[in-house]
């Protein structure tokens, strides 16, 4: 095994079509660390493509917002949404655009890929939000970016789609992964974020997101996401379907209730029901951004 893993790098590394992240989304991310980032600053990356500001203010204008007020500058969006939330509207544009012209694989549905991505940044988003998480807004944009992976599987080894999708039905998608190719999507995951220079906790989100305890980084992100991920797959919003019992007892709630304002004693049953609505927001977001 090793040595297979050892090949599959070494092709990873021979890729010469490696889809590349935008300068202007790359800035923008590690601009993530800068608490003092002012709105001049990012609005002064952003405007440089007029392509791109207009996606971000369509988008900030659309019914998953619902802003009053029509916002017709990135400026007036920063005061409005907020640096965090432009900068999730913008690497959302970022990654489907990066993205658009990939070739669709059979055994991978990119539409379903980019329903649960942004599902689950959602409620990564969500969750930090009704649970009075601290963060630097991220969690959506690590919700976002979790399963990057899976489409470098999907354009450059689709010939193991068919035995990964068999090995899935025993095991979790990412042991199927390892199984058959030896690594897993948050392996290729987390080697692209690192080649794409995004922040180091991200990364480490990615290459975590299904086992949130051996983060070492910012634990809560990989916590948030990993109880989205889990979530958004109950709730329909997934490639595979997490039994609710599941959800409900997941450790990472321990984790968020701990880090969190709120206690343990939230029923958790009765807010599992009400994200089931949340689908509805998913698609608002989705059906502007795909435009």
């Amino acid at each position: 095994m090793p040595g297979e893993i050892d090949q599959i790098r070494s092709e990873l590394e021979k890729i010469q079509s490696l889809p590349t992240l935008p300068v202007i989304a790359t800035k923008l991310l590690n601009m993530i660390d800068q608490e003092n980032v002012s709105m001049t600053e990012v609005s002064k990356v952003i405007v440089v493509d007029p392509a791109l500001t207009s996606r971000v203010l369509k988008i900030a204008n659309s019914a998953y917002y619902g802003v009053r007020n029509h916002i017709d500058t990135i400026k007036l969006a920063l005061v409005v949404l907020g640096i965090a939330e432009i900068r999730n509207v913008l690497l959302s544009v970022s990654l489907f655009r990066t993205f658009s012209d990939v070739d669709e694989e059979e055994g991978f549905d990119q539409n379903a890929f980019w329903r649960h991505s942004i599902a689950v940044a959602h409620l990564a988003k969500k969750f930090a939000r009704d649970f009075r998480i601290r963060t630097h807004g991220e969690e959506f944009t690590a919700g976002l970016i979790h399963d990057i992976g899976k489409i470098i599987i999907a354009q450059y080894f689709s010939y193991t789609l068919p035995d990964i999708h068999d090995a899935m039905q025993s095991k979790p998608n990412y042991e199927a992964e390892e199984q058959v190719l030896g690594l897993s999507h948050m392996d290729i995951g987390a080697w692209l974020a690192d080649k794409w220079k995004i922040p180091e906790h991200l990364t480490e989100t990615i290459r975590f997101h299904h086992h949130p305890h051996l983060v070492m980084q910012n634990p809560i992100l990989s916590h948030l996401v990993c109880l989205a991920d889990a979530a958004a797959n109950c709730c329909g919003m997934g490639e595979i379907a997490t039994p609710r019992e599941q959800v409900l007892e997941h450790p990472s709630w321990n984790f968020i209730f701990g880090q969190g304002g709120l206690n343990a004693q939230v029923d958790l049953a009765a807010y599992l029901d009400t994200i089931e609505g949340e689908g509805d927001e998913v698609d608002k977001y989705l059906a502007i951004a795909f435009e």
